[in-house]
């Protein structure tokens, strides 16, 4: 075992080693909304001109009129002779110093003879539709010419000599990637021996997972069809730096890592809470790592996922002049003239950017204005705003991350061994779902509907105040609810899932005692927005309702009856779906089989009921905690290296589908 865990501290230290970015590559654009590079402008560093990078300085919503400048250092280490090409469909004029300039629509194909050394590389591109249509092709003469590298553009000055330098580490970089694959996979199937049939269809099914999403086989894994409904593809290469994703996901094996050290064994449940604690806050820096990778940046992707034109910031815009008590009061009313995601959702959403828009005003935030909202975020009007966008995103991202600690409550009430729930809690931080679908209002649902099981589940074991503990679960339900009425079958199946312990006089006494205490707590605290602000519950479920029946019926029950259990199967991952079937076929331990049981008629009677047809493994999200504590028992992770080994395998997954799935498609809109 020491010998393993000594392999597996190279293996990370090799990864992190290839994955650190020696440079940044790409070239500095500067973005003007005007058709002549005047006014105001945004400058970011971009991989390679595209409508992409226009997207992302400009939008969602660019200009019809807009120029872009970009420059960088062209890096050339052979003497030869090179062609250039610009195909776009604006006005467009590449150049490479004073020896070649190149513009779109002029016969022949532009070549230039280039010498080993740096070039000045600059192209400057105008339109009065929105769209640059651009690709920039820079290869060999005599070849079909490929798109220009990144690898050979730096956005700040380069020597030659530095280039070659940096060239020769990227390729050592890359040897020490391929070492740590493959050590991994090693290490992985000396484990898969020692833990028999288990081990082997858990390293079989996450590798074959995580193979169909890098190679995109069966394609209908990321939809049905484009005309439905289907996630974009990106076959690579990666021009962001995964880094620190690898950074991050280390550091939370590393904590499970420690779970097998004598300093975990003297005090277990202090270094129970020490782990959770440190790996909620390692768990978010990965989600962050990952919204990294994409085009936009974690900053951006954070802010654009707020400020969608269909999300609740927009809502919070829309009623900014109206007081709290008159949006709650009137509410049912309002919902048809907000944003979309509003209109079928209770008002929960609405005024928590509501709540940060006040309190942003209060601290002393200067141009919190509704107005920027409905534009673009990357104006200068917009940026004070982004401030609350960036804060609800995060708020968002921090609860999946936190996640891990009623996850952790809920595994020790099951198997009353602090380290086990310690490490149950830890790989909850690599779920595909909750890692990657990031920021969404599921994510604070989820950890509010995990925290309402949790307390729920405690209660029935509890030695003191189990109506207590039953009771603050119920208000937790209740908020919940105030946020989408959709965490109801969650919520239902977690009080079912409660009662497991039916079978015997003492559980059946305490469940008669803990669930009147959930539904009264529950109750109680709905009815505190209707005493203190007038709420017209009923109707704003009815209104909710009816506008998610409009959404629906546009889309097939019958395809998606079908396809909505594969995309949750998708998303909660291949590794947990082996532990739940693990459990599920193992009756012998019959608190964890009736869990599963319990969560599995949960899914398949919300799949069988039609609410939900497309992305359920975004809004089934809080149905995952349910089915990770049934599937992680202690059968499943017996050992630190059993977790380290799975948490791995869905790092990997998570990784890859983040790579490769366009989540960041919003920005194009």
């Amino acid at each position: 075992m020491r010998v393993w865990a000594y392999c597996a501290i190279a293996v990370a230290i090799a990864a992190l080693a290839g994955a650190y970015p020696a440079a940044q590559h790409g070239m500095r654009g500067t973005y003007f909304r005007s058709d002549n590079w005047t006014g105001e402008s945004v400058t970011r560093v971009d991989p390679r001109p595209s409508d992409v990078a226009v997207a992302l300085a400009l939008g969602p919503g660019q200009p019809d009129k807009l120029s872009v400048s970009w420059i960088a250092s062209l890096a050339v280490d052979r003497d030869d002779t090179y062609q250039v090409r610009v195909v776009t469909t604006a006005r467009c004029r590449l150049t490479i110093d004073k020896l070649l300039a190149v513009e779109p629509g002029v016969g022949g194909v532009p070549t230039v003879a280039l010498k080993p050394g740096v070039y000045t590389l600059a192209i400057q591109c105008s339109t009065g539709d929105g769209r640059l249509r651009l690709g920039v092709f820079f290869d060999t003469a005599n070849v079909d010419p490929r798109p220009l590298s990144s690898a050979i553009v730096f956005p700040a000055a380069i020597t030659l000599g530095g280039f070659r330098r940096l060239a020769a580490i990227e390729r050592v970089q890359h040897l020490l990637l391929v070492f740590a694959a493959g050590g991994a996979l090693l290490l992985a199937i000396d484990w898969a021996f020692a833990r028999g049939r288990f081990g082997w269809l858990l390293l079989v099914a996450s590798a074959a997972a995580t193979a169909a999403v890098h190679y995109d086989w069966p394609w209908w894994l990321r939809g049905p069809s484009m005309q439905e409904w289907q996630w974009g593809y990106e076959p690579g290469p990666f021009e962001r730096p995964f880094f620190w994703a690898v950074a991050f996901g280390a550091a939370v094996l590393a904590l499970m890592g420690l779970a097998a050290t004598s300093w975990a064994r003297r005090a277990p449940r202090r270094a129970a809470l020490v782990l959770a604690g440190a790996g909620a806050i390692a768990g978010l820096g990965f989600q962050l790592a990952l919204l990294d990778t994409s085009p936009g940046g974690w900053r951006q992707s954070l802010v654009m996922g707020a400020w969608s034109n269909i999300g609740y910031l927009r809502s919070a815009a829309l009623v900014d002049e109206m007081p709290i008590g008159a949006i709650v009061r009137d509410y049912p009313a309002i919902m048809p003239r907000l944003a979309f995601k509003a209109t079928t959702h209770p008002p929960g959403g609405t005024l928590m950017f509501r709540a940060l828009m006040g309190a942003a005003r209060r601290i002393g935030l200067r141009g919190i204005e509704a107005n920027p909202v409905f534009g673009p975020p990357t104006t200068a009007s917009a940026a004070p705003v982004t401030s609350v966008a960036l804060a609800g995103a995060l708020a968002w991202a921090a609860s999946a991350s936190l996640t891990v600690l009623p996850i952790a409550l809920a595994a020790w009430t099951l198997s009353r061994d602090p380290l086990h729930a310690a490490l149950v809690g830890l790989l909850w931080l690599f779920l595909p779902s909750a890692a990657v679908m990031s920021p969404s209002l599921d994510q604070l649902q989820t950890l509010l509907v995990a925290w309402a099981f949790a307390l729920l589940l405690f209660a029935q074991a509890a030695p003191r105040y189990p109506r207590l503990w039953a009771g603050v679960a119920g208000a937790i339900a209740a908020v919940a609810l105030f946020f989408s009425f959709g965490a109801a079958p969650m919520l239902a199946t977690a009080l079912l899932m409660a009662g497991v312990r039916l079978d015997s006089p003492a559980g059946r006494a305490r469940y008669l005692v803990t669930a009147p205490a959930f539904i009264a707590g529950a109750l109680l605290t709905s009815l505190v927005p209707v005493v203190v602000f007038g709420f017209p519950a009923i109707a704003t479920l009815t209104r909710g309702l009816e506008a998610h029946r409009v959404f629906t019926v546009t889309r097939s029950y019958a395809l998606w009856f079908r396809y909505n259990l594969l995309d949750y199967a998708v998303w909660i991952g291949a590794t947990t779906l082996v532990a739940f079937a693990a459990t599920l076929l193992n009756r012998a331990s019959s608190i964890p089989w009736r869990l599963a049981i319990v969560v599995l008629l949960g899914v398949l009677v919300s799949n069988l009921s039609g609410t939900a047809r497309g992305e359920v493994g975004r809004l089934w999200m809080p149905f995952m905690p349910l089915m990770f504590v049934a599937a992680w028992t202690r059968a499943a992770l017996k050992t630190p290296r059993d977790a380290i080994v799975a948490g791995a395998a869905m790092l990997v997954f998570s990784v890859a589908i983040s790579l490769h799935w366009k989540l960041w498609f919003f920005v194009l809109e």
